[in-house]
């Protein structure tokens, strides 16, 4: 069974070349109002990340993947699993689709691959999502990747226009 890989992407370690191009995502300013991100992170920083890139989740406590393209190994994002908890077996996971990428069904298969590698190597039980009430793209790509909203935090954010809520959405493994 390949876990981190379809036809189509593959989830892939954090390599130290990688440190330029996760600092172009993570600058991505049109994104940090969902990521509650108050400043870009440095290249300097980011590549001290990949230089000590630790690729045990359960040791660290979160594992970051480069989304990868099969055919010709393009970066099209990133993926994130945070909060890991060794104990209840469950994490919380974030996705990053490079716009040139978005709309291919990137972001679900490297959901759902995520997912079998949680449940079918790791054991765990559950992964939850947290999201803006206005990023109504995630709302619909988790929802579809069968992950159900169990609460909502009224005004949570701070928005350009007002506040916002979170929902937290999570799948049983």
């Amino acid at each position: 069974m390949t876990f981190l890989e379809n036809k189509n992407i593959r989830l892939r370690a954090v390599e130290p070349s990688d440190a330029e191009e996760m600092w172009k995502m993570e600058c991505d300013s049109t994104q940090w109002i969902h990521n509650a991100i108050a400043a870009p992170y440095s290249l300097r920083s980011l590549r001290e990340y990949a230089e000590n890139y630790d690729a045990d989740p359960i040791r660290s406590g979160q594992l970051r993947l480069i989304i990868e393209t099969v055919d010709n190994k393009a970066i099209s994002g990133i993926i994130d699993l945070y909060d890991i908890s060794a104990f209840h077996r469950t994490a919380m996971l974030g996705v990053y689709v490079k716009q040139d990428f978005r709309g291919k069904g990137y972001a679900s298969q490297a959901i759902d691959l995520a997912c079998s590698y949680m449940k079918n190597l790791l054991h765990f039980h559950q992964i939850g999502a947290k999201i803006m009430g206005t990023n109504k793209a995630s709302v619909s790509l988790f929802e579809k990747a069968g992950f159900i909203h169990r609460g909502t935090l009224p005004e949570w954010y701070v928005s350009p226009d007002k506040r916002a809520d979170l929902l937290v959405y999570s799948k049983l493994l």
